[in-house]
């Protein structure tokens, strides 16, 4: 018994053939065939004088340049995609900057600025007041039982324009049910513990603590 939907099939693929092949005349009348051999080249990774893209700039180009010889319902498809991934990876990549505070009652004078600015992913602290702020790599990490410690070093000048230093430890303590560290947003509250220099003063221990 002969298929009904054979003919349509046929049709089908007569049109896509024939889309097919007006897609390359186009290009065949647009381009030169030293820069079709190009094109083709650097898809391979091949091009003269040029290793292939390893960043998202250099990725972004490579998808243009495909965007501009497909036909339409692809590129919508192709566009779809990266707007896809670059939903998942600012979902999975987004810097996690957490505000923790100093409490009123905690803050003394002459000590650290009483906002901190974290991010784990980032790996950065930083110390905020009126001035620029003061910005430290979280180093030598080190856990423990609901405990996460970094080594800080901060320097900046305080409201009086003295120079202020601190080298310590921040530790950071996990927020209940939160047995590994990754975000900033699982610390319940942190705490630095160090030597605060302030001018040509002697070093002294101090200690702050600071609430999400």
């Amino acid at each position: 018994m002969p298929d009904p939907f054979e003919p349509l099939g046929d049709g089908r693929q007569r049109e896509s053939a024939e889309r097919d092949a007006e897609l390359l005349r186009a290009i065949r009348e647009n381009t030169t065939e030293e820069e079709r051999n190009a094109e083709w080249d650097r898809w391979r990774g091949a091009a003269p004088g040029s290793t292939p893209s390893s960043n998202w700039w250099g990725g972004l180009a490579e998808l243009w340049s495909a965007l501009t010889v497909a036909r339409v319902p692809q590129r919508a498809a192709l566009v779809a995609v990266v707007l896809l991934m670059a939903t998942l990876g600012w979902w999975q990549f987004r810097p996690d900057l957490v505000e923790f505070r100093t409490p009123a009652a905690s803050l003394g004078a002459g000590g650290l600025p009483a906002t901190l600015r974290l991010s784990l992913q980032l790996g950065r602290a930083s110390l905020e007041a009126s001035g620029p702020p003061w910005t430290a790599l979280l180093d030598s990490p080190r856990r423990g039982a609901g405990l996460s410690s970094y080594e800080v070093d901060w320097s900046g000048t305080n409201a009086a324009g003295v120079r202020v230093t601190f080298k310590g430890t921040l530790i950071a303590t996990n927020r209940a049910g939160v047995t590994l560290l990754n975000r900033a947003g699982e610390i319940a509250g942190v705490e630095v513990v160090g030597d605060l220099t302030t001018g040509d003063q002697a070093p002294v221990r101090y200690r702050q603590s600071y609430l999400p």
